[in-house]
């Protein structure tokens, strides 16, 4: 165990030490192409590593997703120096997250290769040189997303630049060539357009394999370490599953143990056993024999088993298999030590069941010996029972020597008889009791039945309650007689029966004395009902008289017929009532039939009761349904008055709008119209509220109209202030022409405005409005050229001056050179030494220079984003 954890904590030192390269945000270098941000295939990430090493110089690529607000600039000088860079390399930084590019190296020949290309596009240098070179050959393909053909093309370039002005023309050959050979544009489908800017690989060499850099760490030693930790944790895992089958071997062992202790238990009982536990001992025997052998076969098995340590998948296998057979196995020794256990459990617990039932017997023979001394009742039946389970007891007390299991199921059915037994002889007393009480509880029932006769005169009663209290006598001597013979069984059924009919007796009397005060309050409550509906009728009629007079029939016929059917229902019920009344005299007392007639015509007269009420209700409702048109048309009128007066209020012209022109005749009209029909009676609702619902319609199509022509002229007098107000601005400074223009055009509104066309209005201004603002940029722009025409003037003049003064100083140098040729005739020449000041790059040579450019923006900025 010490062994392995210092193997685990060798391994994450090592890996510690691995990863520390990336602690500091910036990726490894792997080649010429690190794709971090996923924009390249593997096609295309194997044609920019090609076409990226030169005879000049070798451009990496490094794509991130996010630079996470870092400084684009200082981001690249990091990188440039965390891969440690040298003067014939450059680097290509690509941030798709923030859209933006950086180009970024130290070689002062080819900055002032670019400053010079720069130059000849009338373009900056250092900086603003990158960034152009960035925009003409970067930037169009990144902002098509094709960031392959983006990076070939400035690779190409690069190489050109980078190239001897002697070899120019043939790296422009070999540009074309592996232009047309790159991948992104295969992928893209697309062909290069007329004025695409050639991209060219001065010095690419195809055939050259690529070099792969390593970062300068111990990777050898860490390799070595990582493979010695991996053939310890290989050997250690097969070691741990050969120790899963030593465990396995092991518990067949145990299983072994487990069995033949189990057959050792169960051979106390061969030889001696009979019957159906010698049966089971003789299987469970055979059994465990059984599964005996197959413990033993598996475990020879498996110690013969011989796998090699590393063949895992052999050693799943059989750990697998061996595993399923020790289950199954030890599954069916504790099912047999199961069987075994309930054998014992028969043998020990037979003998003691045994005492306690012959206890129980002679008890239960004592208590039925006792109860037929008290009662005289020989009970036959009782005494046969006691028998067979004293019979049962004796054949339990033979089987548990030899058949234990057969004795338990014995004693299990002489116990079920014990129980019944015990149940039967207890009741004896209580069904004893039970047959000499019921004659004095007969008695009382009669007597309460007698009593029920007298108070409610029901001598003509057509129920039998005294012929059921015969019955019940003839069930209790019946009792009597299984009860002598101990059949208890029909012991019980004879005192239910007997109780029941008692009961029945007493219910059927009392029944009758409520059915006969119900019938006579019932019949009392339906007289008052046909007398309700006699004065509701009348004031049903009344409401007819007064609907006849003021509707036109369809709104009342049918309810006159309705009521007089239902005159017709009462009279048949008031006819039935007799009928009832004579059922529930005392000469009849045919209470039953009284009661269902009863409940039908209550029925009837409920339903009568609620049908003219709803005629009631919908009669009325006819008065109220003519005053609400007559409401409906008043307030269509208000509504209407109230938009026309909103008309004059705002002066709005409607000449030219039909709906507001011609839609007040037509209300007025159909207001006349309404108003006549509501003038006389025999009204004709349905059209009444039809008429009424047009007129509120047209008042709220009015409404809807007025609102939106107010709001058109309100918005075309608000737009014509503030086109006025325009005029005034921008007429200070416009020509007549304009202001002519402009009159004309607001004279043409003014006329819209009396013609009530509103919206025609409001656009005519809106073009004005447009027109204004025409003039007022014409306006601008002249005042701007104005400008800069003075300022031209002013530089020229500037020019002259300086170019006068220039010839006066030059004027003044040659007069003071004659001077000095004169003075210094007679002093000895020498030699002369020229010198110049050394260029952009020659100064910058010891630092980096670095270039960006936003993909959206085409100005000379470098590093912004887009």
């Amino acid at each position: 165990m010490k062994r392995i954890r210092l193997l685990i904590v060798m391994l994450v030192l090592l890996l510690a030490t691995g990863t520390s390269v990336l602690a500091a945000g910036i990726p490894s270098k792997q080649g010429l192409v690190r794709d971090t941000a996923g924009l390249f295939d593997s096609s295309q990430q194997q044609y920019l590593s090609k076409i990226a090493k030169g005879e000049q110089l070798r451009v990496f690529i490094l794509t991130v997703p996010s630079l996470e607000g870092q400084n684009p600039t200082d981001y690249a000088n990091a990188t440039y120096d965390a891969w440690n860079l040298g003067a014939e390399d450059v680097l290509l930084l690509i941030s798709s997250g923030d859209r933006s590019v950086e180009f970024n190296f130290n070689n002062p020949r080819l900055q002032r290769t670019i400053d010079e290309w720069s130059r000849n596009k009338r373009a900056g240098t250092g900086s603003s040189a990158i960034t152009a070179l960035l925009d003409a050959y970067f930037i169009p393909h990144a902002k098509e997303g094709d960031f392959s053909k983006a990076s070939a093309s400035m690779i190409h370039q690069v190489h050109r630049l980078a190239a001897p002005p002697a070899e120019e023309a043939v790296v422009q050959e070999n540009e074309n060539k592996a232009e047309t050979a790159s991948p992104g544009a295969e992928n893209k489908g697309s062909t290069k357009s007329e004025n695409e800017t050639p991209r060219a690989n001065s010095n690419v060499n195809t055939s050259a394999p690529l070099k792969i850099e390593f970062p300068k760490l111990p990777w050898i030693e860490i390799g070595i370490g990582g493979s010695g930790i991996a053939l310890i944790f290989i050997f250690l895992w097969g070691f741990i599953k050969k120790r899963k089958l030593s465990l396995i071997s092991e518990r067949l062992a145990k299983l072994l143990v487990e069995c033949n202790a189990s057959l050792e238990k169960i051979g106390t009982y061969q030889g001696i056993a009979q019957g159906k536990t010698g049966r089971a001992v003789q299987e469970i025997t055979d059994r465990l024999s059984e599964l005996m052998v197959a413990v033993a076969e598996s475990k020879t098995k498996l110690q013969e088993t011989r796998i090699f340590i590393l063949r895992y998948s052999s050693m799943d296998e059989a750990i697998l298999r061996f595993s399923q057979i020790a289950d199954r196995l030890e599954s069916g020794i504790k099912a047999e030590d199961n069987r075994i256990t309930v054998i014992e459990h028969a043998d020990k617990t037979a003998k003691g069941r045994t005492t306690e039932l012959h206890a129980d017997y002679n008890m239960l023979k004592e208590m039925l010996d006792r109860e037929a001394a008290e009662t005289g009742y020989l009970f036959p039946i009782l005494y046969q029972k006691l028998e067979g389970l004293e019979q049962d007891i004796q054949r339990a007390i033979e089987l548990q020597l030899f058949d234990p299991l057969e004795a338990q199921e014995v004693l299990k059915a002489a116990e079920q008889k014990c129980s019944i037994s015990k149940s039967d002889i207890e009741d004896i007393p209580v069904y004893v009791n039970q047959a000499h009480e019921f004659s004095d509880k007969s008695a009382a029932v009669r007597a309460e039945i007698v009593k029920i006769i007298e108070t409610h005169q029901l001598y003509r009663i057509k129920v039998r309650p005294f012929e059921r209290l015969d019955d019940a006598r003839e069930q209790m001597n019946r009792l009597e007689n299984f009860l002598r013979q101990g059949n208890m069984g029909e012991v019980r059924k004879s005192s239910e029966r007997a109780h029941a009919m008692l009961k029945e007796a007493l219910g059927m009397t009392k029944r009758q004395a409520e059915l006969r005060g119900k019938n006579r309050s019932d019949l009392d409550r339906l007289y008052g009902h046909i007398q309700q509906f006699h004065n509701e009728s009348s004031v049903l009629q009344s409401l007819l008289n007064h609907c006849k007079s003021q509707y036109v029939p369809r709104h009342w016929q049918s309810w006159e017929q309705a009521l007089a059917k239902e005159s017709q229902e009462v009279r048949m019920t008031n006819s039935k009532l007799p009928e009832a009344e004579r059922l529930t005299r005392d000469e009849e007392q045919e209470f039953e039939e009284a009661q269902m007639i009863i409940e039908n015509e209550t029925i009837t007269m409920a339903n009568v009761l609620q049908r003219v009420r709803e005629m009631k209700e919908t009669l009325e409702d006819l008065d109220d349904r003519l005053q609400a048109v007559r409401h409906e048309l008043a307030a269509a009128q208000e509504v209407f008055v109230s938009q026309q007066k909103t008309l004059q209020i705002h002066n709005v012209v409607t000449m030219n709008h039909s709906l507001l022109s011609g839609l007040p005749d037509s209300f007025w009209r159909n207001v006349q119209t309404v108003g006549e029909a509501l003038s006389s009676p025999l009204y004709d609702l349905d059209y009444l509220e039809n008429a009424a619902e047009s007129c509120t319609q047209d008042a709220e199509h009015f409404t809807y109209g007025v609102q939106d022509i107010v709001r058109q002229k309100e918005e075309a007098e608000r737009m014509s202030v503030l086109v006025e107000q325009r005029y005034k601005q921008v007429a200070r400074k416009a020509s007549r022409g304009f202001k002519k223009t402009y009159k004309s055009y607001r004279l043409r509104v003014e006329q819209l405005f009396e013609q009530g066309m509103y919206a025609e209005a409001s656009h005519e201004l809106l073009n004005i409005e447009n027109y204004i603002n025409r003039v007022e940029s014409e306006i601008r722009r002249q005042e701007i050229l104005e400008q800069q025409r003075r300022a031209a003037q002013q530089a020229q003049r500037a020019a002259d001056e300086a170019r006068r003064a220039a010839a006066e100083l030059r004027k003044a140098a040659a007069q003071n050179r004659n001077q000095s040729t004169t003075t210094s005739r007679g002093i000895s020449s020498g030699s002369t030494h020229s010198s110049g000041g050394s260029s952009w790059g020659d100064s910058s040579s010891s630092g980096n220079s670095s270039g960006g450019s936003s993909w959206d923006n085409n100005n000379s900025s470098g590093g912004s984003k887009w």
